[in-house]
C-alpha cells in the first residue's frame, strides 16, 4: 500500500534481511549543544532477543565514548616502548589505566615509534601480536605491564 512522505507518494517497502546502510551527521540538527556527531550504521545482522550488541563505554580524563560491541571479540593489545618519543612511555600507562581489560607488552629501551613489523624485527612483540591477530589472545600477565620484551639493537647504517 503506498504512503504519503514529502508531498510525494511512494510505494511501502519493508526493510529485508540483509541490506547495507550507513550514514553520520554533523550540524545544527545533530550538534546544537557542543558540536557533537552522529555516526551510525547497520550491521548486517537480523533482530534478535536478546541482541548480540550490549553497550560498553570508556571514559577517561578529556574523553568520553560510548558504543556497542559484540560478546566474544578479542581485547585490545598495546604494544609500547619505554623511550618512544612519540607517544611516551608516561602517557602509555595512563591510557593503560583507563583500559583495564586491556594487555600491555612493553619493550623496555625500546625507542622505535612502531614496536611491531619493524626493521630489524622483533621476534618477542611479533609472537605477541601475531597470536592475537590469529585468535585474539592476549598476554596473560596482570598489572599495567602485562609482559616485557627487549629490544633489538638500532639497524646499521
Amino acid at each position: 500500500m503506498p504512503y504519503r512522505a514529502g508531498g510525494r507518494t511512494c510505494a511501502r517497502q519493508l526493510h529485508e534481511y540483509p541490506d547495507s546502510n550507513a550514514w553520520a551527521a554533523n550540524g545544527p540538527a545533530v550538534a546544537g549543544q557542543g558540536d557533537k556527531a552522529l555516526l551510525a550504521g547497520d550491521p548486517h545482522l537480523p533482530q534478535t532477543i536478546p541482541s548480540v550488541w550490549y553497550e560498553v563505554a570508556l571514559s577517561a580524563p578529556g574523553l568520553d565514548a560510548a558504543g556497542v560491541s559484540v560478546p566474544g571479540l578479542p581485547g585490545i593489545l598495546m604494544l609500547q616502548g619505554t623511550l618512544d618519543p612519540a607517544t611516551p612511555y608516561a602517557g602509555a600507562l595512563s591510557a593503560r589505566r583507563a583500559l583495564p581489560t586491556a594487555r600491555m607488552v612493553v619493550v623496555k629501551g625500546g625507542g622505535n615509534h612502531g614496536q611491531s613489523l619493524a626493521q630489524p624485527p622483533n621476534t618477542c612483540v611479533n609472537g605477541y601480536l601475531n597470536r592475537y591477530l590469529a585468535t585474539g589472545a592476549l598476554p596473560s600477565g596482570s598489572g599495567l605491564v602485562s609482559a616485557t620484551c627487549p629490544a633489538v639493537p638500532a639497524p646499521a647504517p
